[in-house]
């Protein structure tokens, strides 16, 4: 039993250590900060067609965006226009 609660506290390091560093160099790369800082800084609640949705790369939802989506804007009420992340 301490031998399985010993690996399993192993396997949880190992990928603590893996997301830090895959987080660190999503952040040293300058491409992906300009379209992260671009996509932050339209409000979320913001009206857009669902046309201006799929052109900027994204989907129109219904009720929620996925884990690792980002919210652009709203499509219609409870339509969200969500945009996949890159890197994730």
């Amino acid at each position: 039993m301490r031998i399985l609660l010993l690996l399993s506290a192993l396997l949880f390091l190992v990928l603590q250590v893996q997301a830090q560093h895959k987080a660190q160099e999503e952040a040293q790369d300058p491409a992906l900060q300009d379209e992260a800082e671009a996509v932050m800084a339209a409000p979320e609640n913001t009206p857009i067609s669902r046309s201006s949705c799929r052109r900027s790369g994204a989907t129109c939802r219904v009720g929620f965006c996925f884990g690792g989506e980002l919210r652009l804007g709203s499509c219609a009420f409870l339509r969200p226009c969500c945009k996949e992340l890159p890197g994730l």
